[in-house]
């Protein structure tokens, strides 16, 4: 099924990371899967396991993307939960870009230490 349209029709059914439904779309091939929603809450795993069938698991979470366990993955492994959700994003980034070399881009916005003001 395309992405556009497994996204039309799961909009409705979205509204928070955590309570997100896993949702992984699959071409007529067999080709790719691709978690579009709950990568870290089931969709990964789905994904990887379509790679059985054949199909190339294609991760865009930034922790599994530098292959690292996200923090959700962990606390599930370990038969435990996340208390502070919003504290994942600054877990899970910052692991992530450091084991690939790469920090968020500059958006030009930014003053130099030069600058006066």
């Amino acid at each position: 099924m395309a992405s556009g349209i497994a996204m039309r029709k799961t909009a409705p059914l979205l509204d928070d990371k955590w309570e997100d439904p896993a949702v992984v779309v699959v071409d007529e091939e067999l080709t790719w899967a691709i978690p579009l929603t709950g990568g870290h809450h089931g969709a990964n795993q789905v994904a990887y396991d379509l790679s059985k069938l054949g199909a190339v698991p294609a991760m865009t979470t930034a922790s599994e993307a530098a292959g690292k366990q996200g923090v959700e993955s962990r606390a599930k492994a370990l038969d435990t939960h996340v208390v502070n959700g919003d504290s994942t994003v600054a877990t899970n980034l910052p692991s992530s870009t450091r084991s690939w070399g790469l920090w968020p881009a500059s958006t030009g916005r930014e003053r130099s230490s030069s600058a006066t003001t």
